[in-house]
């Protein structure tokens, strides 16, 4: 986050965000799925549904923030056709 809030360098805040994911952070997981469900389009949309997928099956172990709620809804709404509701 501190790439895509503070200094505004998307490329490094998702190069950041992918290392974490792949190394199984839960909230890593969760932020990339959501940066893709973001850009839309029919490969991201696989790969944002893959990795909410993970983080919501780590969301009872400890994924609090972002909420386990969180990380279900926006995947339903993926699954659905709609990430921007």
């Amino acid at each position: 986050m501190y790439y895509a809030l503070i200094v505004s360098d998307r490329g490094k805040y998702e190069y950041w965000t992918t290392v974490a994911a792949e190394n199984g952070s839960p909230i890593g997981e969760y932020n990339l799925g959501h940066l893709l469900a973001d850009r839309g389009g029919g490969a991201d949309r696989r790969r944002a549904i893959y990795w909410l997928k993970k983080a919501a099956l780590a969301g009872e172990t400890g994924c609090e923030n972002p909420s386990y709620a969180s990380c279900v809804s926006l995947l339903r709404r993926l699954q659905q056709g709609d990430a921007r509701k």
